[in-house]
């Protein structure tokens, strides 16, 4: 009894596992796809009435007479009908049908997200595919909430006089409405490509970014614009800050130790994420609003020299990332040589000045002492003589 009980407890287990697996796969919702029928704004059965301004194909399955107002000046594609007759220039290919009825058929095949509505004012949804019985958009909005495929089915008829709301990826192109009956669309927008069991009804002035394609039944117009649907990706909204990487480069080449962090770096702007931190050989990313900044290095140690590279200051844009380098080099140490200690001299001594002659010069000792040898001669020689006599 107990191994039957742990085998029944695998056996469920199992099953839940695959379960929730089965239901993760029924969240998604796949594109249908219109193959030939993918140029066409407008495809009926039995009759197109009204006018307006149609951006793609307009194709009706059954003879140009059906086609009571339209012409080609107020279409941007073509005009088809199984005939070819005016107003129609050419004749719609059967695969056109084939191919909307394919993709109503892929369209019912696709397991359901989940059931909404009918209300479906003011309800937000993402990608899937929803059931919504007699579908009714009373004046409200309808928001599609994320990029992916969005199916909605109506079980009967389809009444909108609000609109639809796309947000973050949503694109019209990739909104498919299921209507078993009749699709009545009023009020000013509306979005999606509708596969309408007995005919679409446009009110007065509606656009509508997408399709109208009735498997069975008539179009009917009322001074409507039909363009789309579009696909283009929105574009992205740039971020309101912009970015610095700030880089600190230390060269040591020269006996220096200094290392990044050693080094103080300042940022000024609007809305600086980090005003003041050390350097970093990696860099340091700081945010701020777009306009003009400047990175500085408040003090630079001793012994080091300091260049910065263009984009450490100027003007930044939103979402631009610009790279500011500082670099520090660090300087060679000056030698400095001894001052030599001076050779004494000896001087040789002078004999005294011996006066100044009346020309204002000083007598040279050379002429002192002729002077004095002459003088001493003649006493010698006077006194001589007068020792002979």
């Amino acid at each position: 009894m107990k191994k039957i009980s742990k085998n029944l407890i695998v056996v469920l287990s199992i099953a839940l596992i695959l379960g929730l697996a089965g239901l993760t796969a029924t969240f998604a919702a796949t594109d249908p796809g219109l193959g030939a029928a993918s140029t066409f704004s407008i495809v009926a059965q039995t009759a197109i009435t009204g006018t307006g301004t149609i951006s793609g194909d307009v194709g009706l399955n059954s003879t140009g007479a059906g086609i009571t107002a339209l012409t080609d000046a107020m279409v941007g594609g073509a005009i088809y009908s199984t005939d070819a007759v005016a107003p129609s220039t050419a004749s719609l290919s059967p695969s056109v049908q084939a191919n909307i009825l394919t993709t109503n058929g892929d369209i019912s095949s696709q397991s359901s997200t989940g059931s909404i509505g009918p209300v479906l004012d003011g309800l937000v949804l993402t990608p899937g595919v929803y059931d919504i019985g007699a579908g009714r958009l009373n004046g409200g909005v309808l928001t599609l909430d994320g990029a992916g495929v969005y199916i909605l089915r109506a079980s009967s008829d389809l009444v909108s006089s609000g609109s639809i709301n796309l947000t973050n990826g949503a694109r019209a192109c990739d909104l498919y409405w299921q209507v078993n009956t009749l699709a009545t669309i009023n009020g000013s927008s509306f979005a999606g490509t509708i596969i309408a069991g007995t005919g679409v009804h446009f009110g007065n002035g509606v656009v509508l970014d997408g399709r109208a394609l009735a498997l069975g039944g008539d179009v009917t117009l009322l001074n409507n614009t039909i363009s789309g649907p579009t696909c283009a990706t929105p574009a992205p909204v740039p971020p309101a800050s912009a970015t610095l990487h700030v880089i600190k480069t230390v060269i040591n080449d020269d006996g220096g130790t200094s290392v990044a962090s050693d080094f103080t770096l300042n940022v000024t702007g609007t809305n600086v994420s980090s005003s003041s931190f050390a350097g970093s050989a990696t860099g340091v990313d700081v945010t701020l609003d777009a306009g003009s900044y400047l990175v500085t290095e408040p003090s630079v140690p001793g012994g080091y020299s300091q260049t910065a590279s263009v984009d450490c200051s100027g003007t930044i844009a939103a979402g631009e990332t610009r790279t500011c380098t500082i670099t520090n080099n660090d300087i060679a140490p000056t030698l400095i040589s001894p001052t030599p200690t001076p050779t004494p001299t000896s001087t040789a001594p002078s004999l005294p000045n011996t006066g100044i002659g009346s020309d204002g010069r000083i007598i040279p000792w050379s002429l002192v002492s002729l002077v004095g040898m002459f003088t001493t001669l003649i006493i010698l020689y006077f006194t001589r003589k007068k020792q002979t006599v």
